[in-house]
């Protein structure tokens, strides 16, 4: 249709007006009912936000106790929502179908999925059907090493610990390194060291529940030297001691000025709670025929896709559980 030569630029101009248009359509969308909910948070300033259980109920409600009109504008709250869906949604539904594959793919997966399901039916006894806790899902120790084992060997993304350099620095081997240079670990290749896992190439679902070592016995979402899949270093909750120095972090154009203390995933827990509900229901809902080997993935960049061409029989339980 267009010269060759043109073709790229043109390309590129069609792909940055669509995105343009889906995310202001999205922003159109989100704006009415911010505005209605502004309306009521401020009728009922004696609610507390997290009884609601709304990030916008918390963010308006901090956003009319500072009096910061910027963060009150329904416009600037729907942005902040569409980039913390994207980055809660679509890294998480990576890792989970990984997750998934290696389930399937393991050396006895039959005899997996039984140990996972009868832990499922335990850990939710006595739980209102659909209303699975934080609670329950803390107490699936076997699929949270799951979880974990299947992040530390396809982890989404393959560095960690991403830093700015602000001053000079030589390294012991000589290499100089300007202010401004980044530098970062290889996260995935620390993951599968042998030095710090036996065996550390083989998915293992039963690594972190089986260790007598208690260093080995951590949750998914803990970070560790060993297990960078989140990153390393402080997090901003350790800095803030109340909603408000938090809330004044997260709307601060130039966060914080050590980039180092937001280097660790602020929504680890809510990720790895995520893969754990999309596994109960899939898991309880469905059998799925087991695979040979793990489907090969694939590198975008620096991430550690997993193969989106992969095809997996499945078919709904005649008797599946009630969570």
């Amino acid at each position: 249709m267009f010269p060759p030569i043109f073709q790229t630029a043109i390309g590129s101009l069609v792909k940055a007006w669509r995105i343009h248009r889906y995310y202001h359509g999205l922003v159109r969308t989100l704006v009415p009912p911010i505005v209605k909910l502004l309306e009521e948070t401020r009728q009922q300033e004696n609610v507390q936000a997290e009884e609601q259980g709304f990030f916008a109920s918390w963010w308006l409600q901090e956003a009319i106790h500072l009096q910061n009109s910027k963060a009150m504008d329904p416009a600037v709250l729907a942005a902040i929502i569409i980039q913390l869906n994207f980055a809660g949604l679509h890294t998480t539904s990576l890792t989970t179908t990984n997750a998934i594959y290696h389930i399937l793919s393991y050396k006895n997966s039959t005899l997996l999925v039984e140990d996972l399901l009868r832990e499922m039916a335990q850990s939710s006894s006595g739980v209102q059907m659909g209303r699975l806790t934080w609670a329950c899902l803390e107490n699936m120790t076997l699929l949270d090493s799951v979880v974990r084992e299947s992040l530390r060997c396809t982890p989404i993304d393959a560095v960690a610990i991403n830093r700015s350099i602000v001053k000079d620095v030589t390294t012991p081997d000589g290499l100089h390194l300007t202010p401004g240079t980044r530098v970062c670990v290889p996260g995935y290749l620390a993951n599968v060291d042998e030095q710090h896992y036996i065996n550390a190439s083989i998915f293992d679902p039963y690594r972190f529940v089986k260790s007598d070592d208690s260093a080995c016995r951590e949750k998914a979402w803990a970070v560790t030297d060993n297990f960078t899949t989140f990153g390393h270093g402080l997090h901003v909750s350790t800095l803030a001691v109340d909603h408000e120095s938090v809330f004044q972090v997260l709307q601060s154009e130039d966060t914080v000025a050590d980039q180092s203390q937001l280097q660790v995933c602020p929504g680890r827990w809510f990720a790895i709670a995520e893969m754990k509900l999309i596994i109960v229901h899939f898991l309880t809902h469905y059998e799925f025929e087991s695979m040979p080997s793990m489907p090969e993935g694939f590198c975008l960049a620096t991430n550690l896709v997993p193969s989106l061409s992969h095809r997996v029989r499945i078919r709904g339980r005649r008797n599946h559980a009630q969570l």
